[in-house]
C-alpha cells in the first residue's frame, strides 16, 4: 500500500451503479443484484508513460499490469458467505486518468506522468445476494429497506462515497424502487458506505391482484348463503372453492 504517515490517510472515492435486481426473496431474506463499482485512488509511488489526453480507453491497464499494483480492497459486510458474491463475465477495467492540466515530465524522450497527480481506477461488477430482513406486518401498504454495505479493510485509507446511479429500467413485478441514497457509515467499528435501496409495492398492482378479487370472491360467498337451504351441497363447494382461491391470494 502507498506509504503514509499516522496522521493521513488515503482517500478512495466509491461509485456505484445498479444494474439490475435479479431475485427479492422475502421467504430466505435475500435481495440480489446485479452492480458495478468503481473505486478512484491517487498512488504517490508510481509513474506512468505516455497517457492519452482524449481517449480515456486508451489509457486502460492490461489485464496483468492492473493486478501487479496495489488496489484498495473492498469488504461486502451483509452477505451470507463468499459464495454470495460472484464476478461476472465483464472484465475487471483498471484505467488511468491524468490530471486536468496534462501536465507531465520530459525524460529521456518519455512523457512521465506522476502518480501523485494521475488518478487510478478500478472498475469491477459482481453478482451479489444481500441479507435484507423484511418486515410484512403492513403488507400490502408495507415498504422494504435493504441495505448494501461495504467497507476498506486497510486502517490508513479513508472510503468516500462519490456517485451512485441505477438502471431506470429495472422491471419489478411485486415491488418499485421508491429511493435510493448512498452515505457514510459504521459497520463494526469500521468506516464503511452503506447503499439504502427503499422498495415500494405498487398500490393499483395490488388493487386489481387482491383487493378486487378478494371483494368479489366474499360477494359470491355471501350470495350463495341465500340457497343454503335447497341446494347445500353447491353452497358448501362454493365457499370451499372461495377459501381456497383466498388462501392463494
Amino acid at each position: 500500500p502507498p506509504p503514509l504517515d499516522g496522521s493521513s490517510h488515503l482517500l478512495v472515492n466509491i461509485s456505484l451503479n445498479l444494474l439490475d435486481v435479479l431475485d427479492i426473496n422475502e421467504l430466505e431474506e435475500v435481495f440480489k443484484v446485479k452492480i458495478a463499482m468503481k473505486r478512484e485512488w491517487f498512488d504517490s509511488r508510481l509513474s506512468f508513460k505516455h497517457l492519452k489526453k482524449k481517449d480515456s480507453n486508451r489509457n486502460d491497464l492490461p489485464e496483468a499490469e492492473g493486478e501487479a499494483i496495489w488496489y484498495p480492497s473492498v469488504t461486502f459486510n451483509n452477505i451470507e458467505g463468499s459464495d454470495q458474491l460472484k464476478g461476472t463475465h465483464v472484465k475487471n477495467v483498471h484505467r488511468i486518468i491524468p490530471n486536468e492540466n496534462f501536465s507531465f515530465e520530459h525524460r529521456d524522450n518519455v512523457h512521465l506522468f506522476k502518480g501523485s497527480a494521475s488518478k487510478l481506477s478500478l472498475t469491477k461488477q459482481w453478482t451479489v445476494e444481500f441479507i435484507c430482513h423484511y418486515d410484512m406486518h403492513k403488507y400490502p401498504f408495507d415498504t422494504q429497506i435493504c441495505l448494501m454495505e461495504f467497507s476498506l479493510d486497510t486502517d490508513f485509507t479513508r472510503i468516500v462515497p462519490k456517485k451512485l446511479d441505477y438502471n431506470t429500467e429495472i422491471s419489478l413485478d411485486r415491488y418499485f424502487i421508491r429511493k435510493f441514497r448512498m452515505c457514510n457509515s459504521q459497520v463494526g467499528g469500521k468506516d464503511a458506505i452503506v447503499v439504502e435501496i427503499t422498495l415500494g409495492r405498487p398500490l393499483i398492482s395490488n388493487i386489481l391482484t387482491v383487493f378486487i378479487p378478494t371483494i368479489i370472491l366474499l360477494t359470491i360467498s355471501h350470495i350463495s348463503k341465500v340457497y343454503d337451504q335447497r341446494y347445500i351441497d353447491m353452497v358448501i363447494m362454493v365457499n370451499l372453492t372461495v377459501l381456497l382461491v383466498l388462501a392463494t391470494l
